[in-house]
């Protein structure tokens, strides 16, 4: 690893990954890779002291489509997290229907379609819709 805020960045992304799903689970979706990213931007900036580090780093990869699309969610719904997690403890399993029993209504759907697709690792940086 290249230094303190390499080793922040990935071991907590991968360290997220261990925490939001059941271990069986094979695949990715959108939301869990985004929310991954996102955790790791706050804890490269809390504990390497540089968030720049993080963001600088995320658009060439594979984790800028998911990413982008966990700041619009969060900017939508601040806990829609939490209240995912309630419903549906697994990211990586959350549906359409999930984010309804979880009572997020005011995301758009195309939102809700485009998070729950699994992650397409061959595209470092996706387009968003």
């Amino acid at each position: 690893m290249e230094d303190r805020r390499e080793a922040v960045f990935q071991l907590s992304h991968e360290m997220l990954h261990v925490l939001v799903t059941d271990g069986q689970t094979k695949t990715t979706n959108n939301l869990e890779e985004g929310v991954a990213t996102h955790f790791s931007v706050l804890m490269t900036e809390d504990y390497a002291l540089d968030r720049a580090y993080a963001e600088r780093i995320i658009p060439n990869t594979a984790y800028a489509h998911p990413h982008k699309l966990i700041q619009e969610l969060l900017a939508i719904e601040p806990d829609a997290i939490v209240r995912l997690r309630k419903v549906q403890p697994n990211l990586g399993l959350v549906t359409a229907d999930d984010f309804d029993k979880a009572g997020l209504h005011s995301v758009p759907a195309a939102l809700i379609q485009e998070l729950i697709k699994l992650i397409d690792y061959s595209h470092p940086s996706q387009p968003t819709q």
